[in-house]
């Protein structure tokens, strides 16, 4: 991928670091890239490869869009967030994803993460049994919608 100074991997560095000076023979697993950053009132999460490096990477990427409520309509600070993830044309495989809105993109970015590491289709967003708690999030999950685009 390239440099990326995540306070995250500094630290699992230096836990391998130290193992391995203590006489251990740790190795050091890649990461996916993962990063959240406020811009005024919303939060804003890119994780995995964005399109212009999965497209450098030889990938023939597919990508699906959708808007969504983080709450149901009726709670307070009900708002929308934006995602996209993006995919490998021929493994289906999630390559990356973004999300802006609220805090709840912080979370969508921490499971992408993982389905990414897994190595998981992204049709596997449209089949998880998602939370549903009225204060908490909404009825049909944004990333329920973009599994969906790619069920096609």
């Amino acid at each position: 991928m390239g440099y990326l100074p995540l306070a995250t991997s500094a630290y699992n560095l230096g836990q391998i670091a130290g193992e391995n000076a203590a006489g251990g023979n740790a190795k050091y697993d890649p990461i996916v890239k993962n990063i959240s950053v406020r811009i005024f009132d919303k939060y804003f999460t890119s994780v995995g490869l964005s399109s212009a490096e999965a497209s450098q990477n030889g990938y023939e990427i597919e990508e699906a869009f959708a808007k969504a409520r983080n709450l149901v309509t009726v709670m307070p600070n009900s708002d929308f967030v934006l995602g996209k993830v993006i995919a490998d044309k021929v493994s289906e495989r999630i390559l990356g994803a973004s999300f802006i809105g609220g805090k709840e993109v912080s979370g969508y970015a921490d499971l992408l993460s993982a389905l990414i590491k897994l190595k998981a289709p992204a049709s596997t967003l449209s089949k998880i049994n998602y939370n549903y708690t009225p204060p908490l999030s909404p009825f049909i999950h944004l990333l329920t919608i973009i599994g969906k685009n790619f069920n096609k």
